[in-house]
């Protein structure tokens, strides 16, 4: 065989250089032209609006006057400033803290006859015959004033006493059998002596967002589409035409369904997709909680909506699909009143982790089924906005706290950082709110596929399926720091060996009391990266003088940044991080 010339090899690599590049510049443009659609425009368009049937949210909020003797001598105000959200027809179990001062130089003692001294649900409640709403107060604990801007002020105090300067907290509780869909308020007068405490409970509709806060709509073209029937008992993953993941289920109790496999009611950053709970016969997602039925009724969890089913018959062993319905509204929770006190009836409860596996598969069974990554076609990052249908793609997510980001092709290992070819992600207008309502709730989030992709537009990502639902690592620099009192190390060998069995890492135990940091404007709790400085005038209390000590666990790090010259009952400043070690303790400077 002749060598051709040192030249003629140059050419011939560089046509075929050439050609390479055509290549790479041809396929997406040839995909852009299958999909028959501008570039970055696949998959569901949102809802335009509310599902049939979906529930109002309302927001309760809490208000007291103090009249009579008392109320010439105390000050009373409400400490609940997050109020709290609940939906209509839910009963409700709100609480308060109100803070008590003296308005004179003189101690007030508390007519604590009125008050429980336990924690039952059924005993102490004064309730309105009229509107069946109910008010618990709980007679206060000792406290110990351990730290204040007035050292005048240190010292135990006893529970039903209210000395001058230092404000007392008093928890009440409030008993809504049911939420209005509007404006309502009720008032309860519960009765102190020769006073009277005037409770009243205020219930505001909250708004219910855009559309797309809510579960998904059923695709319109579903009907017509064809799944095999599985075996009694059974359930399989599929994926429709469209790209719709669904899941079809065989059981005695509902027959064949098919039903979504995207979770209602968005509670992250992505869809997450349920599983199959084989030893429970119903679908589940276990991080959040969720439990549902195959025939989509919400079992436990924190979800408005059951999932949504697709309609359809049975013809020989093929389940031909009809149209798509919501899912039902979860039934509201329930307040029962036996003897003169409220208990919560049918209310969700947490999660039941009925879909983790407890123990190594026997025979190649599994306790959950999920989605398998090769039901979607898979794509690069590069020419994922040339696709016509949700793909599987590798990557790092990385989201902003409004819903905004980028899904990178690679990361480095700070987890927030974006490498290669990126993306960018719009969840804005879909970004699920928290039933609490609180804005600090919403996180940066960053996390490694594999990812779907549902649906694009303008070439950003609108939305995003898990097809393995993993934990969301928050920012790690977030620290939180609060007020303690340090009692001392634990570096037992018995210790270490407990705590290392289930936190890796350990090294020994942090012993402490947590100290409730109080202001002028009531409780602070949850300080994000406080440094220790402290207001105009302030309180660090202890529940009381003889409460439980704390237990903070620390690896080898933690104890080197543990202070030498730290003694028992000094106060610190104790800086915690989202690991179960990240901890950091410094001395708590105390002004003057």
């Amino acid at each position: 065989m002749a060598v051709p010339p040192a030249d003629e090899g140059t050419s011939v690599q560089g046509r075929r250089l050439t050609a390479f590049l055509l290549v790479l510049l041809l396929v997406p443009a040839a995909g852009w032209l299958l999909s028959d659609g501008s570039a970055g425009t696949f998959g569901f368009p949102p809802p335009a609006t509310p599902p049939p049937g979906t529930p109002l949210q309302v927001e309760v909020h809490i208000d007291v006057a103090l009249d009579g003797p008392l109320g010439r001598v105390l000050s009373v105000q409400v400490d609940n400033r997050h109020g709290h959200i609940g939906r209509v027809g839910d009963g409700a179990l709100p609480w308060a803290e109100l803070v008590l001062l003296t308005r004179t130089d003189r101690t007030v003692d508390l007519p604590t006859a009125a008050m429980t001294t336990t924690s039952r649900p059924t005993e102490g409640w004064t309730i309105d015959p009229a509107s069946g709403v109910g008010v618990q107060l709980h007679a206060p604990t000792a406290v110990e004033v351990v730290a204040a801007s007035d050292p005048g002020l240190v010292g135990p105090i006893d529970g039903p006493t209210v000395v001058p300067g230092v404000p007392k907290g008093l928890q009440l509780v409030m008993a809504v059998p049911e939420l209005p869909a509007e404006d309502a308020s009720w008032t309860v007068a519960v009765p102190l002596d020769d006073s009277t405490l005037h409770v009243t409970v205020r219930t505001t509709p909250t708004d219910p967002g855009p559309a797309t806060d809510w579960p998904v709509a059923p695709a319109p073209d579903v009907a017509g589409a064809e799944l095999p029937v599985p075996p009694l008992g059974e359930a399989r993953p599929a994926v429709l035409g469209n790209g719709l993941p669904v899941w079809i289920s065989n059981t005695d109790a509902h027959g064949v369904t098919v039903v979504d496999a995207r979770a209602p009611g968005p509670v992250d950053a992505t869809t997450p997709l349920v599983q199959w709970c084989e030893p429970s016969v119903r679908f589940g997602l276990a991080r959040h909680g969720l439990e549902f039925d195959p025939g989509d009724a919400v079992l436990a969890g924190p979800s408005t909506f059951g999932l949504t089913t697709y309609e359809g018959r049975v013809d020989g062993k093929v389940y031909r699909l009809r149209t798509g319905v919501p899912g039902d509204p979860r039934p509201p929770s329930a307040l029962g009143r036996p003897g003169e006190g409220f208990v919560p009836s049918g209310a969700w409860t947490g999660a039941a982790a009925l879909c983790h596996p407890v123990a190594p598969p026997d025979d190649g069974e599994r306790s959950f089924t999920t989605f398998d990554a090769a039901l979607y076609p898979s794509s690069s990052l590069l020419l994922l906005p040339t696709t016509r249908r949700p793909s599987t793609v590798d990557g790092r997510l990385l989201i902003e706290g409004d819903g905004s980001g980028w899904l990178c092709e690679s990361g480095g290992p700070d987890r927030w950082t974006c490498t290669g070819e990126r993306i960018p992600v719009d969840l804005m207008t879909s970004w699920p709110r928290t039933d609490s309502g609180h804005e600090g709730a919403r996180w940066r989030r960053a996390q490694d596929g594999p990812f779907v992709v549902g649906s694009m537009l303008d070439g950003a990502i609108t939305s995003l399926w898990q097809l393995d639902p993993t934990d969301v690592e928050p920012d790690p620099t977030a620290w939180f720091g609060r007020p303690a009192r340090y009692l001392g190390l634990d570096t037992d060998d018995a210790t270490v060996e407990n705590c290392s069995g289930w936190i890796p890492g350990c090294a020994g135990a942090l012993l402490l009391d947590e100290l409730v940091l109080r202001t002028d404007d009531g409780r602070v709790e949850n300080h994000p990266s406080w440094d220790g400085t402290l207001p105009d005038r302030w309180w660090l209390l202890a529940p009381s003088p003889d409460h439980d000590v704390s237990t903070q666990y620390v690896d080898a790090a933690g104890l080197d940044g543990i202070p030498d010259d730290l003694s028992p009952g000094d106060l610190i400043l104790l800086s915690t991080g989202w690991g179960l070690l990240d901890v950091s303790v410094a001395p708590l400077r105390i002004p003057g």
